[in-house]
């Protein structure tokens, strides 16, 4: 082969070894931190999912926990219906005063009892939405909500032992009070003492455990 033909096929040959480099170029382009362009970390994408998870679990529980306050609310509300109409409406026996009770009647018994179970109903709700999943309301709607109930547990029961008193000690056993109005106090005032009893035990459980 001569000379002319061997610088013919090196010309020949050099380009195409030329058009592999190139093409080898275009198929492996440099890292993206040097042309510029930065990868999501995978930091941020477990942070958005773990937010994403907390979010959702929040929700759950102030699902559920509307949904308990809606059932004592349908629990309730007949004993606060009740104590309001018999307050406001009776005129047999809701205004008699006992003999060693001069400060309270059955009339001012059931008003408080009937808008007390309204405010204490309304406060708890209230406080659900107050939170807004931050930790620190949270915290402070927890000791709010605590320190209520502890507040209602200790009214109530004094509440219902005067209202009890005033009803057995005198307007049930003078028989002052219509039927209606008797067989409504006699029923309420034993299942709302019921009740208080029921708590008093679950909380002694509570501090047991």
């Amino acid at each position: 082969m001569s000379v002319l033909e061997n610088t013919k096929f090196s010309a020949f040959v050099a380009p195409v070894e030329e058009s592999k480099d190139n093409k080898y170029v275009v198929m492996n382009p440099k890292p993206d931190i040097e042309n510029g362009l930065r990868l999501p970390e995978p930091k941020g994408i477990l942070k958005n999912k773990n937010q994403d998870m907390k979010n959702d679990t929040q929700f759950q529980m102030n699902v559920i926990n509307v949904c308990i306050i809606f059932i004592a609310a349908l629990f309730v509300s007949p004993f606060i219906i009740c104590d309001l109409v018999f307050g406001y409406n009776d005129d047999s026996c809701v205004d008699i005063y006992p003999e060693n009770i001069s400060f309270v009647n059955m009339k001012i018994y059931l008003l408080v009892s009937g808008y007390f179970a309204i405010s204490m109903l309304t406060i708890i709700l209230t406080n659900c939405f107050i939170a807004n999943g931050n930790e620190g309301d949270n915290i402070v709607s927890i000791a709010i909500l605590s320190i209520l109930f502890h507040i209602s547990r200790v009214f109530l029961v004094i509440w219902n032992i005067i209202g009890a008193v005033i009803f057995w000690g005198t307007l049930n056993k003078q028989n002052y009070c219509s039927k209606s109005t008797n067989a409504y106090l006699f029923v309420s005032l034993i299942i709302k003492l019921f009740g208080n009893f029921c708590n008093i035990m679950m909380s002694n459980n509570k501090k047991e455990k």
